[in-house]
């Protein structure tokens, strides 16, 4: 991360586990988002499985005997990773941002979604081919039709645009 600028060099997206999922958007307002997805019955982690059946499957295996929690951009590409693996470094900071539940739930939706695109070493905002860690979260939170989301304006890096961690840390 020497080339990286700032103090913060790398974005997680916390997703929790499948229990923590369950619990969180056990509610009426995210039932309900679901359902416009085309999910009868309303629960968030079905329509995670049916959505994306490979990722889910990734979700669900221990990494390190620990429970994977997080989706991470790193040098082997988009995958999952356990919280405590994903937060090994000397300083971290959590943000949340002020979304509902269930856009909440659609970003990870989305982030599910871009597991096993490879890691963008050219830094290219302008396709999702292949990503970085802050693109990432970029991404899953990008807003479209129907969904507000969050705007985070990029940065011209050598030419590209780009979202660097320190950004987002501003702006939160």
């Amino acid at each position: 991360n020497i080339g990286l600028p700032g103090f913060w060099p790398h974005a997680v997206l916390v997703i929790g586990s499948e229990a923590e999922r369950r619990a969180y958007f056990a509610t009426p307002e995210v039932q309900t988002w679901v359902r416009t997805q085309g999910q009868a019955d309303g629960d968030f982690e079905v329509l995670l499985k049916a959505r994306e059946p490979d990722a889910y499957a990734a979700s669900a295996k221990p990494l390190h005997g620990e429970v994977t929690r997080t989706i991470e951009a790193i040098s082997d590409g988009v995958s999952f990773n356990s919280l405590e693996a994903a937060g090994e470094a000397d300083s971290l900071v959590v943000l949340r941002p002020r979304l509902t539940k269930a856009e909440k739930a659609q970003a990870i939706l989305r982030a599910y979604h871009y597991t096993g695109r490879p890691y963008d070493f050219d830094f290219d905002f302008r396709t999702d081919s292949a990503l970085v860690c802050t693109e990432l979260v970029y991404k899953a939170y990008e807003p479209a039709k129907d969904y507000r989301g969050l705007t985070w304006p990029t940065v011209t890096m050598l030419g590209r645009p780009v979202l660097p961690a320190n950004e987002i840390a501003r702006l939160f």
